[in-house]
């Protein structure tokens, strides 16, 4: 490929610990410096982005690239305080900042921070808390709506963009059908197991185990158990008795 000169820097080539270029051609350089303080040598970390210095900081983690928007994000060090830097936007202070990443539209920047050994979720410029602890961001398969789950004193919730879903005692797995139009969950509510696709709501059972989807994409195959026995369920139809909860499920090769 024919070389091309993009943008010049005057920085120490050694001292460069990444480069990254964006489609409209800008780019990104992380740096480090040297400078005295108090007869030893003390290391500060830097950005330019586009052209821009951005720092000093302590420490650069974390930095997710959004290629589509030509942008980037991470989560930088001050004083012993993290905050979220996004393109040239910094918010904070927190006591931490954990995963920040952009949404598969490449636009919002989601994040757990904690203040004061509390979780938040951190949803562009929205924040959602407090909570004892907050399970991975995800995003909804169009792409912009996030979904997690979080914990509290007292009980469990579901966040489905701005809609939340509970109280719960537990919420265990949850995910979109893969054609993304149902959203299925597990969770325990006054110690019975149900499972919820869309308004659908299964149980109560006295226990169950994770879920997966059949081939149509959007049915959920399980299995619970009941009055002391266990048994499949494959959508509304129900299969068994079975004595033990490891029954393990296959499609015959035309998926019928």
């Amino acid at each position: 490929f024919p070389e091309e000169i993009i943008d010049t820097v005057d920085i120490d080539e050694d001292r460069i610990l990444g480069v990254h270029l964006f489609k409209d051609k800008s780019t990104l350089i992380i740096y480090y410096q040297e400078t005295e303080q108090a007869g030893s040598a003390n290391i500060e970390y830097f950005i330019l982005y586009k052209g821009e210095r951005l720092g000093p900081y302590d420490r650069i983690t974390d930095l997710c690239i959004s290629y589509e928007q030509n942008t980037a994000a991470c989560s930088v060090t001050i004083n012993g305080k993290d905050y979220l830097l996004s393109g040239t936007d910094i918010t904070g202070p927190f006591d931490a900042v954990w995963v920040p990443r952009f949404a598969p539209d490449g636009t919002t920047v989601v994040c757990t921070v904690w203040i004061n050994e509390h979780s938040y979720a951190l949803i562009g410029k929205e924040k959602i808390g407090p909570f004892i602890y907050i399970s991975n961001i995800r995003f909804a398969p169009d792409g912009k709506t996030p979904f997690y789950t979080v914990e509290t004193e007292e009980s469990d919730y579901l966040f489905i963009g701005t809609n939340k879903f509970g109280p719960f005692d537990k919420i265990f797995g949850f995910d979109f059908s893969l054609d993304g139009t149902v959203f299925v969950y597990s969770a325990v509510i006054d110690g019975k197991w149900y499972l919820f696709a869309g308004n659908e709501k299964f149980g109560p059972f006295d226990n169950g185990y994770s879920f997966e989807f059949s081939f149509d994409g959007k049915t959920p195959i399980y299995t619970a158990e009941k009055d002391g026995h266990w048994y499949l369920y494959v959508g509304m139809e129900r299969y068994g008795y079975f004595d033990h909860w490891s029954v393990r499920w296959t499609f015959s090769p035309d998926r019928s």
